[in-house]
């Protein structure tokens, strides 16, 4: 008995990331009305979750880019994976690349 039909994988979403979402590229989430883009940074990414939605969804959690983190996660968000893959893609380096702003240098 197969549990899950998709072989979609999740990239690796490090800690720290500024996650930028268009509005189809989450589904339900804390902190924003649907239908908009959602902005956060990531606290934590529960892949352990996947599963349960074929592995084409994941749930993200983390704060505003305005919060000072001093508190409980306060943002949250299903995302499909397929956002998730194409923002890995489409950056350089790491699998999210650098830091916005910061280059990588030769060595790092």
């Amino acid at each position: 008995m197969t549990l899950y039909r998709s072989t979609l994988t999740i990239p690796p979403v490090p800690a720290g990331t500024l996650l930028e979402l268009d509005a189809d590229d989450w589904l339900f989430g804390r902190g924003q009305p649907p239908g908009q883009p959602y902005t956060l940074v990531v606290t934590r990414v529960r892949i352990e979750l996947a599963r349960c939605y074929d592995n084409e969804l994941v749930w993200v959690i983390g704060h505003a880019p305005d919060c000072a983190g001093d508190h409980p996660p306060c943002r949250e968000a299903l995302v499909r994976t397929t956002a998730l893959r194409h923002r890995a893609e489409t950056r350089s380096g790491t699998p999210f690349g650098p830091p916005s702003g910061r280059r990588s240098r030769p060595g790092e």
